[in-house]
């Protein structure tokens, strides 16, 4: 089964229209919802760009996936240090039959310190425990 074609597509059951919606608006409507706005596959992103949305509530980039190279995943861990923004990792795991190479949680060592270390920040930044645990 291939979930979007089944599922998602045009005049299939789960199927909703996409309504386009500036970044500003993205990152609010995250932040109104109590979750961690994170820009996730950011290897087109320039450090201005990075600021940018920041400056609008980023707080987090996925710094460690399975593609981007070891430079630009060293490029995003310095811009997010260099700007105080959280570093996650994500494993973008879409199933064997999309991405067979792509294991779940294999994207860097430290996968459990950065889980722990955004459930502080979330402590911090909103006051409770995630609703999720």
């Amino acid at each position: 089964m291939h979930f979007y074609n089944d599922w998602l597509k045009p005049k299939k059951p789960a199927y909703v229209p996409l309504e386009e919606t500036s970044y500003k608006k993205s990152i609010s409507t995250i932040l109104e919802s109590s979750g961690l706005p994170v820009i996730a596959h950011s290897t087109y992103l320039n450090e201005k760009k990075i600021l940018k949305l920041k400056k609008a509530g980023l707080l987090d980039i996925e710094v460690f996936t399975p593609y981007p190279n070891d430079e630009l995943k060293h490029f995003y861990y310095k811009i997010a240090s260099k700007h105080k923004l959280i570093v996650s990792a994500g494993s973008d795991l879409h199933g064997k039959s999309i991405k067979k190479d792509v294991k779940l949680g294999n994207t860097c060592t430290d996968n459990l310190n950065i889980f722990k270390k955004m459930i502080s920040i979330y402590k911090d930044f909103y006051g409770k425990q995630p609703d999720c645990l």
